[in-house]
């Protein structure tokens, strides 16, 4: 599997669109809850993230990210 950066990393974002990415590779610098809201903020789902863990998360391009003490970085998957 080979991934793409498509811009720098937000570190600890609250409510961001992260750079209105689709997918973004997330590792947790401590455990902690990742949260993911519509742009009203009607909250789409959360998860938990143990330290030093990371995901790549699948989303809408308008969604925002909420999750302390992690490092989120849009990427794409490259074939």
């Amino acid at each position: 599997m080979k991934m793409k950066i498509l811009k720098p990393a937000i570190s600890n974002p609250s409510a961001d669109n992260i750079t209105l990415a689709t997918l973004v590779h997330v590792v947790a610098t401590a455990g902690t809850d990742l949260v993911l809201s519509k742009v009203g903020g009607e909250v789409i789902g959360n998860i938990y993230i143990s330290a030093n863990g990371s995901i790549d998360l699948v989303k809408d391009s308008t969604d925002k990210i909420t999750c302390p003490t992690s490092h989120c970085t849009p990427i794409a998957y490259i074939s």
